[in-house]
Order: C-alpha cells, then structure tokens, then sequence
C-alpha cells in the first residue's frame, strides 16, 4: 500500500509448524515483497510481524485476520531465542 510495484516494500519470515506444535526453526523462510504484494499464509504457518525495507519512512499495512473464538487457535505468540540472522 502506497509504494511503487518496482520498489521493495516489506520481508516476510515464516515457518511451518514442528513435530512440538512449535515453529520448525529448521524450515523458516524469508521473502522480500515489493510494495503491491499481498501475503496468505496458510493453515498452521507461523509468521513473523511484516518489517517494512527500503528508503522510506513508513509502509501501510492492511492485515485481514480470520478468528473463530478458540484463544489457542487464535492468536499464539513463541519466542526464540537467540534469535534468527536474515541475510540478503
């Protein structure tokens, strides 16, 4: 939302769920999207908060979020620690 399709707008990081129902922090992947891109994760897809990249102040970020009641389901946060290096 609000920058060009040829500049780069946000990183994206996610990982699968593990065998613990925690994070797969051996499958974790990074993405760089441009500006005019559009993220669905899918089912038991842990994700990162968007980081907005590039010479701009700020970014836009428009998040639609399906909820169906169960706090677990819903809305489940994990720490790693020491934390993950993203290279580019």
């Amino acid at each position: 939302m609000g920058r060009s399709q040829e500049k780069i707008g946000y990183l994206v990081i996610c990982a699968p769920d593990g065998k613990d129902g925690l994070p797969d922090y051996n499958k974790v992947e990074a993405f760089i999207c441009k500006g005019n891109q559009a993220v669905t994760y899918g089912v038991s897809t842990w994700h990162a908060p968007m980081i907005a990249l590039g010479d701009e102040d700020y970014l836009d970020f428009a998040v639609l979020v399906h909820e169906n009641g169960v706090p677990e389901e819903d809305c489940e946060e994990v720490t790693y620690n020491p934390g993950l290096i993203v290279e580019f």
